[in-house]
């Protein structure tokens, strides 16, 4: 039975139904809720860095090469204490420390400057992204807290399509949201790929899981405030995390 024949037979059973457990309304919107949430972050975010970026003459590669470079020390200090491979030691992002260091320090006054302004919007973006998981209970806050303490100059670090699709950046069948935002990382020395665009791409997934959350959270109510064990029963995730 799909999700409006079960509305209406609980409207025949106990009368109508609160807007907010109605999870046949709340998924005839998330098309819309989608679609309007990408819209307002390519308009809004994605959009305008794109202007100073053809303003200051850099291009996409150019400032993947700097956010990789800045965000590579911190990512290899956090290799070296969880991957005791001694290949990986000090360049498990794939950029040495030594190099990355060397790269930021031969950066002119001018083009570093340059750099640091759109990095700064990056920066926004990722935070961004991040409190609407939080906002849309995908990720504790306190994950988010610590993710944030221990990578300031967090950017994605894909190292190819196929990787980021099977080890966990897709954004699940249906309208499920099951799986982590972010995979462990293990250090590697693949050639990393499309910084710029995974930021992008991480926010139009989170788009999307909240608004499949938004309607997962009516479906689980709905269940909660019309038990019928024999049909559906619900259960409370956390009781049965991690084991």
């Amino acid at each position: 039975m799909n999700v409006l024949g079960v509305i209406e037979n609980i409207k025949k059973a106990v009368g109508d139904i609160a807007d907010k457990f109605n999870a046949y309304i709340k998924e005839e919107l998330y098309h819309g809720r989608t679609a309007k949430g990408i819209h307002d972050f390519l308009q809004k975010e994605l959009l305008p860095i794109t202007k100073d970026m053809k303003e200051a003459g850099v291009t996409i590669d150019e400032l993947d090469e700097y956010l990789h470079n800045r965000h590579a020390e911190e990512y290899n200090n956090h290799i070296n204490k969880i991957n005791p491979n001694p290949k990986l030691k000090d360049r498990g992002s794939n950029i040495s420390t030594e190099d990355a260091r060397d790269y930021l320090k031969n950066l002119s006054p001018e083009r570093k400057a340059t750099f640091e302004a759109l990095a700064k919007q990056v920066d926004s973006i990722v935070r961004n992204t991040q409190d609407l998981l939080v906002k849309a209970g995908i990720e504790e806050k306190s994950t988010i807290d610590a993710w944030r303490k221990k990578f300031p100059f967090y950017v994605p670090l894909k190292r190819d399509e196929l990787e980021y699709v099977t080890k966990g950046g897709g954004v699940g069948a249906g309208l499920g949201t099951r799986g982590g935002v972010s995979k462990r990382a293990t250090g590697s020395l693949k050639s990393v790929v499309d910084i710029f665009e995974n930021i992008a791409l991480q926010r139009e997934q989170a788009v999307m899981k909240a608004e499949k959350a938004r309607v997962g959270r009516a479906l689980y109510g709905l269940a909660i405030q019309n038990p019928n064990p024999s049909f559906w029963l619900p259960i409370n995730p956390d009781a049965i995390k991690n084991k």
